[in-house]
């Protein structure tokens, strides 16, 4: 998060409290709904400190079911395979 030119850096403790209480304010919380809430960090953030969106989502104990539809539109509706 930047506030007038300050960048503010996040303990690994802050990001994973800031997971646990958006799901339980959103249960079906995604990475869209997350990048909307103002009072969280970016997803950026999440994905650079944990490598992934979904290694942060297990880090904070929130289980994922990953389904086409959610992988599809976490890749920004882009259904392209992917290699490895």
């Amino acid at each position: 998060m930047e506030v007038r030119g300050i960048v503010k850096k996040y303990s690994k403790k802050e990001i994973l409290e800031q997971l646990k209480q958006h799901y339980l304010k959103n249960p079906k919380m995604t990475m869209k709904s997350f990048a909307k809430d103002k009072s969280v960090c970016s997803p950026k953030i999440i994905i650079n400190r944990f490598g992934s969106w979904n290694k942060g989502l297990l880090e904070a104990g929130i289980k994922i079911k990953l389904t086409k539809e959610k992988i599809i539109e976490q890749r920004g509706g882009r259904n392209e395979i992917i290699s490895q």
